[in-house]
């Protein structure tokens, strides 16, 4: 003759409202997420490298900087031109007062004189001409606060123009630091 036991018995209303509640969580969170846009121009066309180290000498680098009057992110590029490396004398030089707007503006409206601060077109355009003359190595560069969306932007610009050799900096103008050589 067998015994039978009886099992015991646990209460299961808590395991099925935690498992309800985890349930509820996660459709809200799939519901929300699409939703959230992504980066137009990078979706399903570029894979973001990590640079390798190596040679730090690159042939141009570009200042992501949000001009202060126009409320409107434009883009510096210095290269080994003379008028580059003779406007980075003068960034050198001012740099203790490049924090301030009015000493920024003036310094992005030089650079503008000097044909080094560009729009979109424009730094697509100047890149698509860089690129049939030499091999393009580029440094984006961008303060903190800058949105990563603009840095995204030119490194999608540079990317789908054929530039695959581009690093990011997180420095602001006023630390900028750099070597202007003349291009060989």
């Amino acid at each position: 003759m067998r015994r039978v036991e009886a099992l015991e018995t646990s209460e299961l209303t808590s395991m099925v409202d935690i498992i309800f509640q985890l349930m509820i969580f996660f459709l809200v969170t799939m519901s929300v997420l699409p939703a959230v846009e992504s980066a137009k121009q990078v979706e399903g066309n570029m894979s973001l490298s990590t640079p390798s180290q190596g040679s730090a000498e690159v042939s141009h680098l570009v200042q992501v900087i949000k001009h202060p009057t126009k409320n409107a992110y434009g883009y510096l590029v210095l290269d080994g031109t003379p008028t580059s490396a003779e406007f980075y004398k003068d960034i050198d030089k001012n740099r203790h007062l490049l924090n301030l707007p009015l000493a920024l503006e003036s310094e992005l409206t030089l650079a503008e004189n000097k044909g080094l601060w560009f729009n979109e077109t424009g730094l697509r355009a100047k890149f698509q001409e860089a690129i049939n003359q030499q091999d393009v190595k580029v440094i984006i560069s961008a303060a903190r606060n800058t949105p990563y969306g603009e840095v995204v932007k030119v490194h999608s610009i540079l990317f789908n123009i054929g530039i695959s050799k581009i690093a990011w900096l997180d420095r602001p103008i006023s630390d900028l630091r750099a070597d202007i050589r003349e291009v060989r």
